[in-house]
């Protein structure tokens, strides 16, 4: 059997990367498992870095363009260079819980870990959802390290290197802060049953009880995803997961009748918000 060191070829691995991800998300998330918290919000965002720079190229290619295989070798050594970050803080583990916050010293070590895990966070972030965040990550950032420059009205008295270093990598306050620790232990768990139930085909059920329910009605398209943005929020508890869920089938059927796309769009986005806050769930996302 050949391997090709190709998008398509590193395809397997890729795939198995997420069936571990999602076994250990499983693991964990049903008691199973017992893990430190900051460990297991380090390893969820190798295990996502990984799977991103694995199935993501860095742009578009047009279809008969081919992707340079140098590109390629530089996204595994992200990858890589990701696991290499899970590893130090499972070997470190100890020392960095039990280590006294802006008093010890912070290790060569640990300044290339996160100054790394930093910049491989806002190139995953460019790449799924393109350069707003990033420009304001890396705003925020910026300003951290040169505030005390600026003029009074916003300037700061100025943070060392070490400080930022732990308060972005060695606390649960930076890139393992709370968002991350809702997704670890509630939001992933959720998107992966809405997963399920959309390659099962169970979600066109809610469809079929949204399209019931507005068969009579004005502007039905539009009230079908409203409807079942909010019953499928009763499951995901995640506007992302919403629109997957919902969007997929909403969108094209508005677009069908006449709906602009923008507006299409629009609709789908502004009902799974809302529907991510529809109990039982309410909101995991959110908060």
């Amino acid at each position: 059997m050949s391997f090709a060191l190709t998008r398509e070829g590193i395809k397997p691995v890729a795939k198995g990367f997420a069936l571990a991800l999602a076994l250990f998300q499983i693991w964990f998330t049903t008691g199973f498992g017992v893990l430190d918290g900051s460990m297991m919000r380090v390893m969820f965002v190798s295990f996502i870095t990984v799977l991103v720079f694995l199935f993501i190229p860095g742009r578009k290619y047009k279809e008969n363009e081919k992707e340079p295989t140098l590109f390629l070798l530089i996204d595994l050594c992200c990858a890589g260079l990701a696991i290499a970050t899970a590893v130090y803080f499972a070997l470190h583990l100890t020392e960095i819980t039990t280590r006294m916050r802006y008093i010890d010293d912070v290790t060569p070590a640990a300044k290339f870990f996160a100054a790394a895990t930093v910049l491989l966070v806002l190139e995953i972030t460019r790449r799924t959802t393109g350069w707003a965040l990033v420009i304001v990550a890396s705003t925020l950032i910026l300003y951290a390290f040169f505030g005390d420059m600026l003029p009074r009205a916003v300037k700061h008295t100025g943070f060392t290197f070490d400080v930022i270093v732990e308060h972005l990598f060695l606390l649960n306050e930076g890139v393992y802060g709370i968002p991350i620790g809702v997704a670890t232990s509630t939001l992933f768990g959720f998107i992966m049953f809405g997963a399920f139930l959309e390659r099962s085909k169970m979600s066109s059920i809610f469809m079929d009880l949204a399209c019931l329910l507005t068969r009579n009605s004005q502007g039905g398209p539009a009230k079908v995803a409203i409807f079942a943005s909010a019953l499928f929020g009763t499951i995901s508890g995640s506007a992302a997961a919403n629109v997957y869920g919902t969007g997929t089938f909403t969108i094209p059927l508005m677009k069908k009748v006449g709906y602009r796309a923008p507006f299409a769009g629009a609709v789908e986005a502004v009902a799974s918000t809302g529907g991510q806050l529809m109990p039982p769930v309410m909101g995991t996302a959110a908060f």
